[in-house]
């Protein structure tokens, strides 16, 4: 018998698809995002207000999942600020999860948070200009004319939090 070769095909077992993130209503209320704005941005430094002039940018990623935010600030005492924001939605823990990259040192912001009557209210831990880690509270607050209200509080004193800017964002 001449050689005979015999092949014997294995098929790794493959792991179940992981099931695709569709857009549910909890997206739909972002929607006050999308678009570009112009703002006005008010951040205190030094118990100094300093007016900035600003846009914003908010798109949904394709599937529409995913909220992609772009951010610019102009103000003559600190130069451009630019940055980027991720919002994401976990469904099972009806919990909106936020992610922020700029040109300010900040290393990632990473906040979580919902709803909290009318505002979209996030909490984390951001890393200062002193490396200090200290509470951070971000809310998004839609108006009837289609603009909103970013405000940002330090929490390093969670009894007393204070406001270090508010950005006021209207329809371009």
């Amino acid at each position: 018998m001449a050689g005979c070769l015999f092949a014997v095909a294995v098929r790794a077992q493959q792991p179940p698809p992981l099931p695709m993130v569709h857009r549910e209503a909890a997206h739909e209320r972002l929607d006050f995002l999308i678009g570009q704005r112009v703002c006005n941005f008010e951040y205190i430094i030094r118990r100094a207000r300093v007016p900035m002039a600003a846009e914003a940018t908010g798109s949904w990623a394709p599937g529409g999942v995913w909220l992609s935010r772009t951010f610019t600030y102009e103000a003559p005492e600190l130069g451009a600020m630019w940055g980027q924001e991720m919002f994401a939605y976990e469904a099972g823990a009806q919990t909106w999860h936020r992610y922020v990259l700029d040109n300010q040192g900040h290393r990632v912001v990473s906040q979580t948070g919902g709803w909290n009557g009318e505002a979209l209210v996030f909490r984390g831990v951001q890393t200062n200009a002193r490396g200090q880690e200290v509470g951070f509270e971000t809310r998004y607050t839609p108006r009837a004319d289609g603009g909103y209200v970013v405000e940002y509080l330090n929490l390093a004193r969670p009894e007393a939090p204070f406001n270090i800017g508010t950005e006021t964002c209207e329809p371009a």
